[in-house]
Formats: structure tokens, sequence, C-alpha cells
């Protein structure tokens, strides 16, 4: 029978393998920094106090290695902004960059809830069924969140710039 450590563990994996491919900005590259990960974390398991946040400390331990990785090999990692903004700006050059700029500070208004559910469906490509299991909550209540983020997006950003 799994130790409570492990369950939580299971249960952050998918949110880590995310934010691994959002740091990497590399499938590859994710699963290499999640092994990693997971061998630092096991090692680590008598460091985690239980009843503290395990996500937030799994995520701190990614942060860590993946700046670590980035200083060996003399990369510097990009922001979440620089992310974002890649992400969101279109190959026109600077109206893309401005479109991106404000799409990243219109998605830093949603709610948090909607932020994440959006980031994880619509950033990181996951199904409303996988962010559902990572979010704890069911399938439905992660499809309104990611409506009602586009939903806000759009009025955020007017009816032009969305269909851009």
């Amino acid at each position: 029978m799994p130790s409570h450590f492990e369950k939580l563990l299971t249960t952050e994996l998918p949110l880590l393998r995310g934010y691994a491919v959002m740091l990497t900005r590399n499938p590859s590259d994710a699963d290499d920094l999640m092994q990693s990960v997971a061998v630092r974390i096991l090692r680590a398991r008598t460091g985690f106090e239980m009843g503290t946040n395990f996500g937030a400390w799994a995520r701190k331990i990614m942060r860590n290695v993946f700046l670590d990785n980035c200083r060996r090999s003399r990369r510097l990692p990009l922001s979440l902004e620089e992310v974002t903004e890649d992400a969101l700006a279109s190959p026109e050059g600077a109206t893309g960059h401005v479109l991106g700029q404000e799409a990243v500070r219109a998605m830093y208004r949603l709610k948090p809830t909607q932020r994440r559910s959006f980031a994880m469906v619509c950033g990181l490509g996951l199904t409303h069924k996988e962010v559902a299991t990572a979010l704890s909550c069911s399938v439905g209540t992660v499809k309104s969140r990611v409506w009602r983020a586009r939903a806000n997006l759009n009025a955020m950003l007017g009816a032009d710039a969305a269909r851009a």
C-alpha cells in the first residue's frame, strides 16, 4: 500500500510535468528534468514536512534543478512572462509582440483558477481530464473555467484582438 508521501507525489506528477515543459520549452528536456526531479524528491523525502504544501515544495525542487542545469550549460532560463509572450506573439513582428504583452497582462487579471486551467489546457496542451485530475476537480469545472477564461480574455482584449 502506497504511503501518504507516494500518494502526494503521484497526484503532483502531472502538474510537475506541465511545469517542466514550461521551464524547458522542450518535451524531451522536460522528460530529463522530470527524471532528475523525481530522484531528488525521493532522496529528499525526509525533508518534507507533512501538512505543508507538497506541490510548492516539489516545484521549488524542480526550479532549483532546472536552474542548476542552466548554470551548468550556461543558458539563461526564460521568465514566465517571456515564455508566455513567445507563445502568444504572432510572427508579424511588433504588432504580435504588443498583442502578446497585452495578452500576458490580461491573463494575470484572470482569477487564479481560470488562469491555471486555461494555461494548462491551452498553453501546455493537457486534456480537460488530465487537468481535472491534477486540480482535483471535475472535467465540467475545468471546461467551465477555460470557457470563462476565454470569454474574459476576449472581453479584455476586445473582439478585434481576439480574432487576430
